[in-house]
């Protein structure tokens, strides 16, 4: 009776488990629950082992009672997991994202012309100072004496937040001059593998299961999935449907929710994909709202600063978080403004006036070593060591490297304007566009109708803010593939809308020319007669 009792128990708290993994809508509830499940008919195994001797038939009945209550549970367990997870995101064959990946795939094996507005990795050529800095450090390293000298100085371990150089070039050359008044030290600085590296690891440190932080829409998708991976409790505060500015309201609102157990806000500026730039009295509004909330719960709100595209800006100025508030955190990397993504290096910067700064940095570097990064890459530190190293040759070489994001924005621009977006605007940084989809328009078929046509981009919902879409602009002027895009998109629309479908004008190559300016004219005039208007030749041209 006693073990019957102790197996119902079981059986109850494992029920318990699987609701807690169905609602997180995971699989993991059949594997973590079997276990479990195993244990219990061991027991019931042992019950039967006990009682058959002296007592054969109630031992028979309640090893089989429970045997079967395990199965039935297990079965049950199993058939909800998979009927929770029908039509999930994990499914990647229902998944728009999972299959335009799987078609820039296919089309770049196929050597087929594709316009690709997903995927915010730069393809311009470094920096020529940079890249210099780079042949020369590489030279140094495989040139300087013997074998075994030449792999302990340049090619081992560095210390596991950075070399320390780097990390004072990066405090004094990057991070101060951008902070007003406040000077960052190198022990103030963990360079990471990336600032996704960087901020996986801030996340890691600050937060417990059930802490909360607050994102605001619209939101880059990682920030949720980071918070979500260390157990952290999402709350999300809105932003004006027209400026994207977050709404403050909203805000305060969000951080109520979040009440004592609020850790962290998490903000990005400029923006991604908003590319807004958060301005200086919007700025000291939220670092009041978070002094405020602080003071009433008797916490400690870090706010954690993604100021990843903060040196490709246009028209705006970044202000420096560091001089409003004293428990900030900034997370940056090298990707962008010197176009070298693929060779992950970031860091993370504390405020040097947070009375936690040391205790932070230390348990940022530790973390960032239990989380796999025992350092960061050595051959691009030295890299960039060198590239530092010389006074102004940072600033100088991103004013001219984001003139190559300048003229591909502006292009990208245009040719959603004329295709029919009329409510796009111009960034205040980074390279990305998001603007509003037309009426009429929906969201999974306009991204569909550009996938059939070879030109992909990413759905607004994917940052919370369905009816969006977001255009990478990273496709130089004049390029075969902004051709083929600037017809797809108007085409797409018109096909949305039930209008009159543009004559696309095929790209072969750059020696082939698909029709003339009169048959270009005339192909245009017969769209447009689908009309009920009619038209002169010349309001054709």
């Amino acid at each position: 009776l006693i073990m019957t009792v102790f197996g119902s128990c079981i059986i109850l708290a494992s029920a318990g488990d699987a609701r807690t993994m169905w609602k997180r809508k995971s699989l993991q509830v059949i594997s973590l629950r079997y276990n479990s499940l195993t244990f219990f008919e061991k027991v019931s195994s042992a019950i039967y082992a006990s009682l058959i001797q002296d007592h054969f038939t109630f031992g028979f009945m309640v090893a089989a009672t429970l045997t079967i209550a395990t199965q039935l549970t297990e079965y049950f367990i199993i058939w909800r997991g998979m009927k929770r997870n029908k039509g999930s995101s994990n499914d990647s064959s229902k998944n728009p994202i999972g299959d335009m990946l799987v078609k820039m795939s296919k089309c770049e094996a196929e050597g087929v012309m594709f316009a690709n507005f997903a995927i915010g990795s730069p393809s311009f050529k470094p920096p020529a100072s940079f890249l210099k800095a780079l042949s020369s450090s590489v030279d140094v390293a495989c040139n300087q004496g013997s074998e075994n000298e030449c792999t302990k100085n340049s090619f081992m371990y560095t210390h596991p937040a950075g070399a320390m150089r780097l990390r004072d070039l990066i405090a004094s050359e990057v991070v101060s001059p951008r902070q007003g008044g406040v000077q960052v030290s190198a022990n103030n600085v963990v360079i990471t593998p990336g600032a996704q590296s960087a901020l996986v690891c801030t996340l890691h440190t600050i937060l417990s299961p059930k802490d909360a932080v607050v994102l605001t829409r619209p939101i880059y998708p990682y920030f949720k999935t980071n918070v979500e991976m260390w157990g952290g409790v999402c709350h999300f505060a809105d932003c004006d449907a027209h400026t994207l500015d977050i709404d403050m309201d909203s805000l305060q609102k969000a951080m109520k929710r979040g009440g004592k157990r609020l850790k962290a806000l998490m903000l990005c500026s400029p923006g991604n994909p908003s590319g807004k730039v958060i301005e200086k009295s919007q700025l000291q509004g939220i670092t009041r709202l978070a002094n405020a909330h602080c003071k009433k719960y008797k916490t400690k709100v870090w706010i954690v600063m993604d100021h990843t595209y903060w040196n490709i800006t246009w028209n705006a100025e970044v202000p420096p978080i560091f001089e409003y508030y004293d428990d900030a955190i900034v997370i940056s990397s090298f990707s962008k403004d010197l176009g070298i993504a693929g060779e992950r290096l970031g860091f993370a910067a504390i405020n040097p006036k947070s009375k936690e700064a040391k205790p932070m940095a230390e348990l940022l570097t530790t973390n960032n070593g239990l989380l796999g990064n025992i350092c960061p890459p050595s051959t691009i530190q030295h890299a960039m060591t060198e590239f530092l190293s010389g006074p102004g040759k940072y600033d100088a070489a991103i004013y001219e490297y984001k003139q190559n994001y300048r003229e591909c924005l502006d292009e990208l621009y245009s040719v959603l304007r004329e295709a029919g977006f009329s409510q796009a605007v111009m960034p205040d940084g980074g390279f990305y566009l998001f603007p509003k989809l037309p009426p009429g328009v929906k969201e999974e078929a306009f991204l569909t109708g550009l996938m059939d046509k070879n030109v992909f981009a990413l759905p607004g919902s994917d940052f919370m803010m369905p009816g969006h879409v977001r255009f990478c602009a990273l496709l130089p002027p004049g390029s075969d593939a902004i051709k083929i895009a600037r017809n797809a998109i108007q085409d797409t629309l018109n096909e949305q809308l039930g209008r009159g479908v543009h004559s696309a004008v095929t790209i072969e190559n750059e020696n082939t020319h698909a029709s003339s300016l009169d048959g270009l004219k005339v192909k245009l005039c017969e769209s447009d007669r689908t009309s009920t208007q009619k038209f002169s030749d010349d309001s054709c041209v």
